[in-house]
C-alpha cells in the first residue's frame, strides 16, 4: 500500500513539474525568471525524482545491483528531502522566491 502512496505522489509531482517546465519553455515567460534559490530548489527536486525513477527501476523483477548502491538509493530520497527542507526553510526565513518577475515597459514592447 505504501508503495502505491509513493508511486501516486510520485505521478503528481512529475505531472506538475512537467508542467511547469513545459509551460516555461513554451515562451510563456512574460518576464517571469528563476532566480538562484528556484534553480537550487527546481534542482533538488529533480534529482528527487530522478532518484525515485531509479528506485522504482531498482525494485523491477530481474533487476539485480550491487548491496551498496542499493543502500544508497535508499538513503539518498531521505538526504535530499532534508536538504530540500534545509534550502526551503532558509529561503522561507531570508524571503527569497523562486522566481523573479520583470515587467516590460512600453517602450521595449
Amino acid at each position: 500500500m505504501t508503495h502505491y502512496l509513493h508511486y501516486l505522489a510520485a505521478i503528481v509531482l512529475l505531472a506538475m513539474a512537467g508542467y511547469a517546465l513545459a509551460r516555461h519553455l513554451a515562451h510563456d515567460k512574460n518576464g517571469i525568471n528563476f532566480t538562484l534559490s528556484g534553480i537550487v530548489r527546481f534542482g533538488l527536486l529533480g534529482i528527487l525524482a530522478v532518484n525515485g525513477l531509479v528506485l522504482v527501476w531498482c525494485n523491477l523483477a530481474g533487476v539485480i545491483l550491487p548491496p551498496g548502491f542499493i543502500i544508497f538509493l535508499d538513503i539518498s530520497p531521505i538526504v535530499l528531502v532534508m536538504l530540500l527542507l534545509g534550502v526551503t526553510g532558509f529561503c522561507w526565513v531570508t524571503k527569497r522566491s523562486w522566481i523573479v518577475v520583470r515587467t516590460v515597459g512600453a517602450e521595449e514592447r
